[in-house]
C-alpha cells in the first residue's frame, strides 16, 4: 500500500484501514453501538493525523532554517505548488491557433530573444541619468583575478546541490561531483587560462531554455518566463568569478547597505524587516509613510516613467 502523503506512516495507514472497516460495519449493521464506535475512532484518528502532519512539516522547516529556498519548497509542498504547470499544447500565433511543436519552439525563441529589445524600445525618454539616483562611489583599486587551485575547484563542486538535471552537455551535477577528484587539476588550469586571456569557451554559453508558465492565458507567449539550464561546468566558472567579485565588493565597500538580495548571509526577508522598522519609526514620529513598489513586467504597455515620482519623494537623497 502506497501512502498518499509523505508524512503518512505504516501505522497511520493501518489505522485508516481500520477506520474504513468500522465504517463498513456501521453501514451494514446500522446500530448506534457501531455508529458510536466508528465516530469515536474517526475523531481520534483525525487528531492523530493532524498532529503527525504538523510534526512532519515542523521538522522539515527546522531542517531548512536559514535556507529560504528550502523553506519555500516546504511551503510549496504544503500548498501543493511543488509541480510546475504544463505548457499548453497549442498557442495563438498571429490570430491563428498553432499546435505544431516546431513552430511553437521557434516562436518561443523569437519572443524570448526580443524581450530586452522590445522593452528598451518602449522606455520613455528622460533627461535624468541613472547616476542622479546613486551616491558617488569610486574605487582606485582594480579587480584582480587570483589563480584558482584544484582544491578550490573540488570545494566548489562538493558544495553544489546534487541535481540530476543537466544542460546542453548532458552531464548532471551529481555525476560531476562523483568524478571531480579526477578532473579538478585540468579544470583549474583551464579556468586560469580563461581568466588570463579573457575568453570563455563558447560551449559553456549554450543554455537549454525551458519556458515556465506564470499566470493568465496559457496560449499566450507573454505569460511564460524563460529558465536557462546551463552546463554543469559553467557553474564552476561562475563560482570562481563570484568568489573573487564578492571579495572585491566587500573589500571596497561598494554595495549599498540595503542590498539584501544575492548576498551571503543576507535574504530578501531582511528587506521586509527593514521596511517594517522604517514604517514603525515613522509612526512613532507622527510622520507619513509612502511606499513605491515596482513590478517588473515583460509587457511593454506596462512601462511608465517613474522619475517624476522619484523626484517628488526625494529619492536622490
Amino acid at each position: 500500500m502506497t501512502p498518499r502523503h509523505a508524512w503518512m506512516t505504516k501505522g497511520l495507514m493501518k489505522s485508516c484501514v481500520k477506520k474504513s472497516k468500522l465504517y463498513k460495519i456501521y453501514c451494514k449493521e446500522k446500530t448506534n453501538e457501531h455508529k458510536n464506535r466508528y465516530v469515536t475512532y474517526r475523531n481520534k484518528l483525525k487528531l492523530v493525523l493532524r498532529a503527525a502532519e504538523k510534526r512532519f512539516y515542523s521538522d522539515l522547516l527546522l531542517k531548512a532554517k536559514g535556507n529560504m529556498r528550502q523553506t519555500w519548497k516546504v511551503i510549496g509542498s504544503v500548498l501543493n505548488q511543488s509541480k510546475l504547470s504544463k505548457i499548453s499544447k497549442s498557442f495563438n500565433i498571429d490570430g491563428s491557433t498553432v499546435s505544431n511543436t516546431f513552430d511553437i519552439a521557434e516562436k518561443f525563441n523569437e519572443y524570448f530573444t526580443n524581450i530586452g529589445c522590445n522593452l528598451a524600445a518602449n522606455i520613455p525618454n528622460t533627461l535624468k541619468s541613472f547616476k542622479d539616483y546613486l551616491p558617488e562611489r569610486s574605487s582606485c583599486n582594480s579587480l584582480f583575478f587570483s589563480p584558482c587551485t584544484y582544491i578550490e575547484i573540488m570545494n566548489i563542486v562538493n558544495n553544489l546541490e546534487s541535481k540530476t538535471s543537466y544542460g546542453f552537455d548532458g552531464i548532471p551535477v551529481n555525476i560531476l561531483k562523483a568524478t571531480i577528484v579526477y578532473i579538478a587539476e585540468p579544470m583549474s588550469r583551464l579556468i586560469n587560462c580563461s581568466s588570463s586571456s579573457g575568453v570563455v569557451p563558447s560551449s559553456l554559453k549554450i543554455g537549454r531554455i525551458c519556458p515556465v508558465y506564470k499566470d493568465g492565458d496559457k496560449d499566450s507567449f507573454s505569460n511564460y518566463r524563460p529558465i536557462s539550464v546551463l552546463s554543469s561546468f559553467s557553474k564552476i566558472y561562475e563560482k570562481v568569478v563570484l568568489i573573487r567579485l564578492r571579495s572585491y565588493l566587500a573589500a571596497n565597500n561598494i554595495l549599498n547597505s540595503v542590498q539584501y538580495g544575492f548576498q551571503q548571509n543576507h535574504s530578501t526577508y531582511m528587506a521586509i524587516l527593514d521596511m517594517y522598522d522604517r514604517i514603525t519609526s515613522a509612526v512613532d514620529r507622527n510622520e507619513f509613510s509612502i511606499g513605491l513598489f515596482i513590478d517588473l513586467s515583460n509587457d511593454p504597455s506596462m512601462i511608465v516613467d517613474v522619475s517624476p515620482l522619484c523626484d517628488l519623494l526625494n529619492f536622490s537623497n
